[in-house]
């Protein structure tokens, strides 16, 4: 799994919830983190689970494909991703908007050993792609190496990166960032970047050129308290 992936197991477990892959009877589903909040995924959920339970996740697919609360009685809205995915979902009562990576640096207290290291973590379909001067980090593997990735994320000097739950960790730990897309790339689901940040962040060229970037950016990261409150488990 990619690392954004991991992250619903390290959130989950911080908030003493197990994860069961296979689900008992009709119980409801719980979603977060993601792009795949859309009729289609959320339809084929229904057909066996009795609820859908939605803490932050969102709206990739645009609005032909949101689910509106009004034609969703079975949908429990707690929180969303952002304010894209929320105007689309048509709800009668606002909820935290908040991607649940924010979360991290509250539930994850990470030793901090300064690294020094620059590390460039792109999006997994641009893994053949390098960058001079930066260190290669796969977005993808195993539970072991995840939970290692994102430490050493936490003590990065620097992170160069096309993949949005990658910037969101370094946000949320204050790490500085940058995106880097490989020339003639088109980003990735730009819809959900578009969810998280009002501006949505441009691709650099080199490091230099991320760091000067990254002293321009103004980001304030969404409420997590309150998304901490609207947990639904």
């Amino acid at each position: 799994m990619n690392l954004g992936e991991w992250y619903c197991e390290m959130i989950l477990h911080a908030l003493g919830q197990e994860i069961r892959y296979k689900p008992k009877g009709d119980e409801p589903c719980l979603m977060i983190i993601g792009s795949e909040f859309r009729q289609g995924y959320v339809n084929r959920i229904l057909k066996k689970q009795s609820e859908v339970l939605v803490w932050g996740v969102g709206n990739s697919w645009g609005p032909n494909h949101a689910v509106k609360a009004k034609k969703y009685p079975r949908v429990k809205f707690f929180g969303l991703r952002g304010p894209k995915t929320a105007e689309e979902c048509e709800l009668k009562k606002p909820v935290p908007l908040c991607d649940p990576g924010f979360l991290l640096s509250k539930l994850h207290n990470l030793p901090q050993n300064p690294s020094g290291e620059i590390l460039y973590i792109p999006h997994w379909s641009e893994r053949a792609h390098r960058v001079p001067g930066t260190i290669f980090c796969d977005v993808l593997g195993e539970r072991e190496y995840a939970y290692k990735l994102l430490a050493r994320i936490v003590n990065a000097e620097f992170v160069l990166t096309s993949a949005m739950h990658v910037m969101i960790a370094c946000l949320s730990y204050g790490v500085p960032c940058a995106v880097h897309l490989p020339p003639n790339t088109i980003r990735n689901k730009p819809l959900k970047w578009a969810d998280v940040f009002e501006t949505i962040p441009p691709s650099v060229q080199t490091v230099q050129e991320g760091k000067d970037w990254y002293k321009t950016f103004d980001f304030q990261i969404p409420d997590t308290s309150a998304m901490l409150k609207v947990f639904p488990l």
